[in-house]
């Protein structure tokens, strides 16, 4: 596929990047880099494709097409960067604080394969990140960036990887979904790493799912939380170093692990998944240096095979008389 151009403009105070609307242009690849200088100039160039073209930008009118425009970013509010369908990639780079307020990255087209691809790096927002990249296998790729508001991911259908690393988001309630619909069986991946946030969602959709927290703290002035929602699928979700109020964990159908390692939290883990189809499907709950107890009151329906419940010293609460689908626990190593 060719490479298509962007036009770049400022309308009330906000900077929008999009497809040319010119219909030879409409649904090709497009490259796109936003930078910002010390002095506060905002720059859109365009950047070469893996087709070896190069995007242009254009003015508000279609017109004056070059390698890039500028902009005085000292003015502008919000910026809005739509790049429609094609094999995508969009860039922030590193710039310190934009003076930005909302930033919305829109790489979703009509085809359902489009791979695209988006990366920030090192980059501050005064309130809302929102990224959505439509159907096909996407990337997602932040890196140390701060912002006052939320963060909202969501890459529609296929095998998508999000990555979040060494962050900080102060917003009210964080999501981030890997599918358009349950039923759709994609592989994703989610893995975040050291980030500072209080209320976050992860939802992957069906499919075999791996999803990584690692290092995770919050405010503990305000209420903190993780829900994470694996579905049906062979799941593996990993929590290492989360320290929150509450950790929620709905694992779905299919053979499953919850590996907790060093979680800290104040009103437990509350883990449930569906009822199993098959004797040789099973989930297993791990826990190596957890901290706080896993409320067993809310572990139910666990499986028609068996469930391990592996633990070192005593961290469940509650009782499992009477809860359909568990099966044995273990007081050594988990098997998986």
């Amino acid at each position: 596929m060719m490479a298509g151009d962007m036009v770049a403009y400022t309308y009330n105070g906000d900077l929008y990047v999009h497809e040319s609307p010119s219909s030879s242009q409409i649904s090709q690849d497009n490259h796109v880099q936003i930078s910002r200088s010390q002095a506060g100039t905002i720059k859109i160039t365009g950047a070469k494709n893996a087709d070896g073209t190069t995007t242009l930008i254009g003015n508000g009118f279609n017109s004056n097409f070059s390698s890039f425009k500028t902009f005085n970013g000292n003015s502008i509010r919000d910026i809005f960067i739509t790049t429609g369908g094609g094999n995508d990639e969009v860039e922030m780079m590193p710039g310190g604080d934009y003076r930005l307020n909302n930033v919305t990255i829109n790489t979703s087209g009509p085809s359902p394969r489009d791979a695209d691809q988006v990366f920030l790096d090192d980059t501050i927002f005064r309130k809302n990140l929102a990224v959505y990249t439509g159907g096909g296998d996407d990337l997602v790729d932040i890196q140390l960036i701060r912002t006052l508001g939320t963060m909202n991911i969501r890459t529609g259908a296929g095998a998508d990887n999000v990555i979040v690393k060494r962050s900080s988001i102060s917003g009210n309630f964080n999501r981030i979904d890997t599918f358009d619909s349950e039923s759709e069986v994609d592989r994703d991946n989610v893995l975040l790493e050291d980030l500072f946030v209080n209320r976050l969602g992860v939802d992957t959709g069906s499919g075999d799912d791996t999803i990584t927290v690692r290092r995770h703290t919050a405010n503990a002035a305000l209420p903190s939380f993780i829900h994470i929602q694996a579905r049906a699928g062979h799941d593996t979700v990993t929590l290492q170093g989360v320290n929150v109020d509450e950790v929620y964990a709905y694992l779905g159908a299919g053979r499953d692990l919850l590996d907790l390692s060093g979680v800290k939290t104040k009103a437990g883990v509350r883990v449930s998944a569906d009822p199993e189809t098959g004797a040789k499907e099973w989930d297993t709950v791990r826990r190596p240096g957890f901290v706080t107890p896993i409320d067993v009151n809310q572990l139910h329906s666990l499986s028609s095979g068996v469930d391990q419940l592996s633990y070192w010293s005593t961290p469940f609460i509650g009782t499992t008389s009477g809860k359909t689908g568990i099966g044995t626990i273990h007081t050594g190593a988990a098997l998986r």
